[in-house]
């Protein structure tokens, strides 16, 4: 069975809503006016209309959630199980956490007051498109826990925080761009068909690779491996140029570095890792010291 609202005038909302896996679709614009629970089980629940209200927003829901417009309230949960897709941009006070999957239907804008956004699984774009997403969430942490684009590739992935970003898997865009300040932690690999532009601190929490399709990729601070650890980084950019602007392991030293573009590669400061290695092609330009335990190659 199921449940829906005509989409006239206002629905206020407020209090635990359940239904026993029925269908609830809500038609007309929803504003809550206290703290509000729905429940369907393995129901879907579609939001035609626009969600606000200066009140928090918990879906325990393990079917498909569609917000068909924008969401403005206090804060946002949703639980494991189902998938969460997203078709206008959300706006809280506090923290966004969605732990189901996620499915962008069109370019979305998440930002909350200085409060954190947790994916708690995959972030995917709609099927035969590549809608992006951004993020702003002043000094709240950002965390993917799942893939990233693993079965359909973002556009533009714009991650703008002063907090921790943590990409705990694989990553696949078009681009990627995180702002200046806090620090961006690396687990696992990025792959884009345009630029990678990292303002912020970047931490390598295992071995990475970074590849572009003859893009750059730009590092605007230092380069670091996790502490008490010797991770690697490989990059892989084709003709695009290679820019490291911070120090290379200046706190934590990397382990092996691999640097291959037939384009510039520019290390503006100091360099500290196990080994360095260039491929052939290219130039690569050295403004600062470069220390290794082991080889140190330069093919370009």
């Amino acid at each position: 069975g199921s449940l829906s609202t005509d989409g006239s005038g206002l629905l206020n909302l407020a209090g635990t809503f359940s239904t026993n896996s029925t269908a609830l679709t809500l038609g007309e614009a929803v504003n809550l006016t206290g703290a509000t629970t729905i429940a369907t089980g393995t129901g879907n629940v579609t939001f035609n209309n626009t969600i606000s209200g200066s009140q928090s927003l918990v879906l325990n829901i393990t079917g498909t959630t569609l917000f068909s417009s924008t969401v403005n309230t206090a804060s946002l949960i949703t639980d494991a199980g189902g998938t969460t897709q997203l078709n206008g941009n959300i706006t809280t006070t506090g923290v966004q956490t969605f732990g189901d999957a996620v499915q962008l239907n069109s370019a979305i804008t998440l930002a909350t007051n200085n409060s954190a956004v947790v994916f708690g699984s995959t972030v995917n774009s709609e099927p035969s498109e590549t809608n992006g997403l951004t993020l702003n969430t002043g000094s709240g942490d950002i965390t993917f826990t799942g893939t990233v684009g693993n079965t359909t590739a973002l556009g533009t992935l714009a991650v703008n925080s002063t907090g921790t970003t943590l990409f705990s898997s694989t990553v696949n865009t078009a681009s990627l761009i995180t702002d200046a300040g806090g620090t961006t932690q690396l687990n696992g690999n990025i792959t884009t068909t345009g630029t990678q532009n990292f303002s912020d601190a970047v931490q390598l929490n295992s071995a990475i690779t970074l590849s572009t399709n003859n893009s750059t990729v730009v590092f605007g601070s230092t380069v670091n491996s996790e502490p008490s650890e010797t991770n690697g980084l490989t990059l892989n950019t084709g003709s695009g140029d290679i820019t490291f602007t911070g120090a290379v392991g200046n706190t934590t030293a990397l382990g092996a570095l691999t640097v291959n573009s037939t384009g510039t590669t520019l290390f503006a400061s100091t360099v500290n890792t196990a080994s360095l290695i260039t491929d052939a092609g290219g130039t690569t330009q050295l403004n600062g010291n470069i220390t290794t335990t082991g080889v140190q190659t330069f093919g370009d």
